[in-house]
């Protein structure tokens, strides 16, 4: 029974290895090459774990070695979810690599990185230092997603974008059936209904009105509504 188990277990990876290599198209328009199916991978938003969660339901935190861990202070209750069904991200690498791309870069090629997921908020920030010409020196590939300058757009790309990154296709196309139903129906029952006034207010007097995840006037929730 053990050899059985073995020869599944080979078989699996041979078939996952063949998917690869495989190019993709991030949100930024680029051209991504993956040589093999990640298997550390760093985040730039930890908030991002949330779309791995729906390709890796079993445990999205399997491939995760490092991140800056928004989740944490911007949404404390989930953290808490988080961490209590898979206490193994109280553990993960923490790394300071905010949106201006400014970060320690030793800190990160540590944590012998094979694909980073960043926000496309971030691009011109991370183009315009050193460690983009970095990754591209070592192989390491980047990609760029997106869920606060056009969601309602960019999200259903976004979790497309990370299914073909991981090998994960299949669960990408699932949600995402759901989703656009869910879409659709909505602009059905609403449409020609005047548009409602709404107030989101996350994060009370923190930031102004177009600040990411505070007053979302002009991002994220706001832009949904």
């Amino acid at each position: 029974m053990k050899w059985l188990w073995l020869l599944m277990v080979l078989a699996c990876a041979g078939l996952q290895a063949a998917d690869y290599p495989r190019t993709v198209t991030d949100l930024a328009g680029r051209q991504v090459t993956l040589i093999h199916a990640p298997q550390r991978i760093v985040l730039q938003d930890s908030n991002d774990l949330l779309s791995l969660a729906l390709l890796e339901r079993e445990n999205p935190l399997a491939r995760v070695v490092a991140w800056d861990n928004n989740l944490a202070s911007s949404d404390p209750g989930l953290w808490k979810v988080v961490s209590q069904r898979w206490p193994e991200a109280k553990s993960i690498r923490e790394l300071d690599f905010p949106q201006t791309g400014q970060l320690d870069i030793e800190s990160l090629l540590r944590t012998h990185p094979d694909l980073i997921v960043a926000r496309l908020g971030a691009r011109a920030a991370i183009e315009n230092t050193v460690l983009d010409s970095v990754l591209q020196r070592l192989g390491i590939a980047l990609i760029y997603v997106d869920n606060e300058l056009d969601p309602l757009v960019n999200v259903p790309r976004s979790l497309e974008l990370l299914g073909q990154a991981l090998n994960r296709d299949e669960q990408a196309s699932a949600y995402l059936a759901v989703y656009r139903q869910q879409l659709a129906d909505l602009k059905r029952r609403s449409h020609g209904l005047p548009a409602p006034k709404v107030f989101v207010e996350a994060r009370a007097g923190q930031a102004g009105a177009g600040g990411c995840c505070h007053t979302q006037g002009h991002s994220g929730w706001g832009l949904l509504v």
